[in-house]
């Protein structure tokens, strides 16, 4: 056991001195081989689950990291968004590459939505993002509902657990996402 963790440990300081080389170095395309190598390989290990590295979570909906809309909208400079006429919010989220990627609160009578959303040229396209609402059901005890649960690892691999009950049928199931060079979510398949 003391074996596997020395090995580690020296994986990881050779993994984080070789970075610091490249990035002192200038040499930008060997980080970008190194990113696309650890997106080939985490995209292959897509149904391993390792909280090690999980930088987002849904415990990321708490009030304390809420930002109004006039906030987020200084902040990220935002010129166009869907506002379904109340009080939106936004949470922040760590950047992606050179966007800046958020959670869209859309706060209705019923349920309140939760959209992971990529800023694109001061823009929000919700066409474009992941739903990762916690909770959705129909009014009643035995209506249908939807309930998620998400995590964003440090190399923005995107995991969205669902369990969805449709007419007294409880479906469970993974979808994995990342985000492209242009700022749009793709599916990770297996």
């Amino acid at each position: 056991m003391k074996n596997i963790l020395s090995i580690r440990i020296c994986c990881y300081l050779f993994t984080i001195l070789f970075l610091f080389s490249c990035v002192k170095n200038n040499k930008k395309s060997i980080i970008e081989k190194c990113d696309s190598i650890a997106v080939e390989e985490t995209s292959t290990k897509t149904n391993e689950k390792n909280t090690d590295d999980v930088i987002v979570t849904n415990s990321i909906f708490s009030d304390r990291n809420i930002l109004s809309s006039e906030d987020a909208i200084k902040k990220y400079d935002i010129k166009e968004y869907f506002n379904n006429g109340g009080d939106d919010a936004f949470i922040s989220l760590p950047d992606y590459k050179e966007f800046n990627v958020v959670i869209h609160i859309l706060y209705g009578d019923e349920n309140t939505m939760y959209y992971l959303s990529v800023i694109k040229s001061g823009r929000i396209n919700l066409s474009k993002a992941l739903d990762v609402t916690k909770n959705w059901s129909e009014p009643g005890d035995e209506g249908d509902y939807k309930k998620k649960y998400f995590e964003i690892s440090s190399d923005y691999l995107i995991r969205i657990d669902t369990e969805e009950k449709t007419d007294d049928e409880i479906k469970k199931y993974t979808n994995n996402y990342r985000i492209n060079n242009n700022g749009d979510f793709y599916e990770v398949k297996e």
